[in-house]
Order: C-alpha cells, then structure tokens, then sequence
C-alpha cells in the first residue's frame, strides 16, 4: 500500500513537473533574426544569435558560412568560454559576444564584399540525457556605399556692379539650388544667398563638373 503511495506521489510530482522541462527546453532554443541584415565594407557588423530566455547558458556554439547550396564552411566553434576559428578569411576578424551567458551572437570586424553570404548559427545543450539542437540562419548582404548625381552649369549673369560673371548652378543632395560666383581672375568669388536667382542671360554655358549617376556595386556587380 505504502509503495503504491509513494508512486502515485512520484508520476504526480513528474505530471507537475512537465511543464517546466517543456519551459527549459523552448528556453534554450535559438531567436529567429527578424530580416536580413545589411553592411558596407571596412564595417563592423553583428550577426546575432541569442537563446529565447536570458536565464539559459549557451554552451556549445558553432558558426558557419554558407558556401554554395550543398556546402559550408565553418568559422568557429564555442564549448563554454574556449573558441577555436577555423576559417583562415576570419582570423583575427572575428569573435563571441560574451557580455551576457545566453548571448553567442559573431562580430564581424573589416566586413568584405565577399562576405555576402548565410550564416548559420548551431546551438547543442543537454537536457537531461538528451542533446538538443537549435540553428538559425542570418543572411548578410554587404554593398559599397551609394553615390550621389551632380551636375554643376555656367551660367552668365551680371553683377550688381555691371559686369558679366559666370556663375555656376547646382543641386545639393537635399535637391537645394544654390549659385556660386566662379572665380575667372583674382577676386574671391561670392555667394549668393539660398533660393536667390541671379540674373541670367542667354543659354547655360558647357557643362563643366558632372559625376555618375547613384551606384550601389556588390560582389556580384
């Protein structure tokens, strides 16, 4: 009678039990990164990879770079606080936040064009005698950085003096026009004031400064 009791007691503590295993388990799996991320070169970027739940310890942590659709390469390797870097285009370029226990998320230092690409990031725990694993995939896209299109005109205008001067013509990023006295001889050129015309005759002379068009080159470019 008194065995009987003591299992009852047993599969109802387990039963009460239950739900926080199911807890620690879904506690300890990986956050699925919201959208991809962007970065241009010469840049520092993180690659995050954190578990759900600040009270789990990510111990044992992998980091790898897609390669093609069958292929990746591994970055580095994380059991607890030692990290082994695999990858020889990632010495040195690389490390482990470690400000926090549940937060193994990859520092990218001096960010290449060529590291466009996936990563994936492994996490393996123990829960009880069971491993489990949890991955999630970080997509980066590096570009260089965007170009902006300038065109600068002369334009002949008469000063207030009564001389001709060439005066020249052009759109700042904001899309302003501004005019600015071109300096011919000696004399320090002026400024006109903001959104003040001067007064042109004739047609715009050559243009004479002129830059391409907004460009955005990536790996495959």
């Amino acid at each position: 009678m008194q065995q009987r009791a003591g299992l009852a007691m047993m599969a109802w503590m387990v039963l009460l039990a239950l739900p926080w295993l199911t807890l620690a388990e879904q506690d300890c799996m990986l956050s699925i990164p919201l959208s991809p991320l962007h970065s241009t070169p010469r840049a520092n970027v993180t690659l995050p990879c954190h578990a759900r739940s600040p009270h789990c310890t990510l111990q044992m942590i992998t980091w790898s770079r897609l390669i093609s659709i069958e292929e990746a390469e591994t970055i580095v390797t994380c059991n607890g606080s030692l990290c082994e870097v695999t990858a020889s285009g990632y010495q040195g370029r690389v490390r482990l936040a470690t400000s926090q226990s549940h937060n193994s998320s990859l520092i990218l230092t001096d960010v290449r064009l060529n590291d466009t690409t996936r990563y994936n990031c492994v996490h393996q725990w123990r829960l009880g005698d069971v491993f489990q694993k949890s991955t999630i995939a970080v997509d980066l896209n590096v570009t260089e950085r965007k170009k902006k299109s300038v065109a600068v005109l002369l334009y002949p205008s008469t000063s207030l003096d009564g001389r001709t001067e060439p005066r020249a013509m052009q759109n700042d990023a904001a899309g302003e026009v501004f005019y600015e006295t071109v300096n011919m001889g000696d004399e320090e050129p002026r400024d006109s004031m903001a959104g003040e015309e001067p007064h042109i005759h004739g047609s715009p002379l050559p243009v004479i400064y002129s830059t391409v068009n907004e460009v955005s080159s990536g790996p495959n470019s």
